[in-house]
């Protein structure tokens, strides 16, 4: 087992002063070592070939590829970045994203996903909707009386993001209103137009 020389490892072992260590299949660099690594599994002891399929496969590019389930108790973490991993706590029904140490993305059984920060798409972003269901769609909320979500435009101008228009929900009182604001050359949001809940169109230019 424990080969040298241009003889082919299966397994090695090292000892020293403060750890014992064994290598299974590949050996250090001066050594011979086994190229695939290949474990299959029996669906019955008790039968012989009963089932035999092979469960995992470490290659020599060292992808490792299993015929079935991984189950990992809470986190599938990088290696080269200990803070950017998917995190699955407790029995929740929850996928969690994370990266730098905070959470970007969540993952419910609702089935909600929730965006810690921007969402950044160069091409389309598609929602199917039931036409007989019309609650459903993009919700933008705010938490603030005066004012809903909106939709801001933006254009890349000498290198900086500029927001040129926008698209705000607003109230008065329990009414709402929609605003159509555009930017001057100071990149500052004027209403252009608003639409109230009287479906009056107040226009503020020509």
């Amino acid at each position: 087992l424990n080969y040298v020389g241009n003889n082919v490892s299966i397994m090695q072992y090292a000892t020293n002063s403060s750890a014992n260590t064994v290598y299974y299949g590949s050996a250090d660099n001066s050594h011979s070592g086994l190229q695939n690594h290949r474990f299959y599994v029996n669906a019955d002891p008790n039968t012989p070939g009963s089932g035999h399929t092979e469960a995992l496969h470490i290659a020599s590019n060292t992808n490792a590829t299993f015929a079935g389930n991984i189950s990992v108790a809470e986190k599938i973490i990088h290696s080269g970045d200990t803070n950017t991993y998917i995190q699955f706590p407790g029995t929740n029904d929850k996928i969690v994203f994370t990266t730098n140490g905070s959470d970007h993305l969540t993952l419910d059984a609702t089935p909600n996903a929730t965006f810690a920060g921007n969402v950044i798409t160069s091409g389309e972003i598609t929602i199917n909707n039931n036409a007989s269901d019309n609650d459903k769609g993009i919700h933008i909320k705010n938490d603030t009386d005066a004012y809903g979500g909106g939709i801001t435009f933006w254009t890349e101008y000498s290198g900086t993001d500029t927001n040129i228009a926008r698209i705000q929900g607003g109230t008065n009182g329990s009414n709402g209103i929609l605003y159509l604001q555009t930017a001057n050359t100071s990149k500052v949001l004027t209403t252009a137009l608003s639409l109230d809940f009287n479906q009056d169109a107040i226009f503020r230019g020509d």
